[in-house]
């Protein structure tokens, strides 16, 4: 849940040596030419992300995913009655999700 429904989402890089930086997650051509056009311009300073960070990320972003699906289940506002369910997601999806950690 790291804004996957946006062209480019940001957030700030937590690893030991890399103070003062933030990661860039792009999802789109648009966000890609957003991003490179603001790199030509001189307003971001790009740099690649090594594997490990990339795998430091995922597992983040997997454990939100997990923490807000099991608030969700907690609170009764995953897959119940339609009036009540905040989020309705198909059996399978929901197990690939909550068996990457545990969960609901």
């Amino acid at each position: 849940m790291t804004a996957e429904f946006a062209d480019i989402s940001v957030g700030a890089l937590e690893l030991e040596g890399e103070k003062n930086k933030n990661i860039i997650i792009i999802r789109t051509e648009r966000g890609e030419k957003l991003v490179n056009d603001a790199a030509k311009a001189g307003y971001l300073a790009i740099s690649p992300l090594s594997a490990g960070a990339l795998e430091g990320l995922s597992k983040a972003s997997m454990n939100k995913k997990v923490r807000a699906f099991t608030r969700m289940s907690d609170e009764k506002m995953l897959n119940g009655d339609a009036e009540r369910s905040a989020v309705i997601i198909n059996a399978p999806a929901l197990g690939s999700i909550m068996n990457s950690k545990g969960g609901v």
